[in-house]
């Protein structure tokens, strides 16, 4: 839909031909593409993943990246990000399925059963980060960013929609040099009424960088930051909550 619509735009596909390679995101940042619009398209349950191909793309991974600033060009020089796939910008309200019946989507959709009850708890626990909130971090300073904070339409069933949100657009030349953080884009919200549509915009550069997730997960910061933010972390029952897959993530790095 983006390749036929955006037709005065290079179009560049990031994801392999060889679906075993499990480091294709690292290396599309390593050849610093620049994006001016990036379009992210899969299930999701805190990993980008597909049922036909074995190509994962974890938050982690791009929190990972984008705090170590090793894929500006693909995270954070676009003006706009599409994240098609459920939940992508879930905050912690609850929504028509249940914690129960998302663990079992999520079996079914192979992840193990722990896996299952960690991303359930995650998206409507106190536990955890929000996915809006771990998405304007990894996206800091993208002035629009469009997802969903329920369950996302197929392909399928969002091209109509997606047909005519370009058409609504007009030409998407004068549209992109308009994109703000500062105004929501209407014409997103008009179209996509039918489904559990969001849209938001990327944290400040500043405050994402001394976020606890940023310095726990940021490989290149010494072991003696990520344990002081840890002591910080520790003060609080709250905090403790809100950080603690990134305290799982520490520990398996040790």
């Amino acid at each position: 839909m983006f390749t036929s619509n955006l037709s005065n735009f290079n179009h560049i596909e990031l994801t392999p031909l060889d679906q075993k390679n499990n480091n294709w995101f690292q290396e599309a940042c390593s050849q610093n593409i620049q994006c001016d619009v990036l379009v992210i398209s899969g299930h999701f349950g805190g990993t980008f993943f597909s049922s036909k191909s074995e190509v994962r793309l974890s938050a982690i991974e791009l929190e990972q990246h984008s705090c170590q600033k090793t894929c500006d060009g693909i995270l954070k020089r676009p003006k706009e990000v599409y994240l098609f796939g459920c939940n992508t910008l879930a905050g912690k309200t609850k929504d028509r399925r249940t914690s129960s019946e998302y663990i079992q989507v999520l079996i079914a959709d192979g992840f193990s059963p722990s896996e299952a009850q960690e991303l359930a708890a995650i998206r409507y626990s106190p536990m955890g980060n929000s996915f809006n909130d771990k998405m304007t971090r990894i996206f800091s300073g993208v002035p629009k960013i469009y997802g969903f904070d329920s369950v996302g339409p197929s392909g399928g069933n969002i091209e109509g929609s997606l047909n005519k949100y370009f058409k609504d657009l007009g030409s998407y030349d004068q549209h992109f040099e308009k994109v703000s953080a500062g105004k929501d884009n209407a014409i997103w919200t008009k179209n996509m009424t039918a489904y559990a549509y969001a849209q938001t915009s990327g944290a400040l550069a500043e405050k994402a960088s001394k976020s606890f997730a940023c310095t726990i997960v940021n490989k290149a910061l010494p072991n003696r930051s990520k344990l002081l933010a840890l002591q910080r972390i520790f003060k609080d029952e709250k905090s403790i909550l809100e950080n603690i897959e990134y305290l799982d993530e520490y520990m398996k790095n040790q």
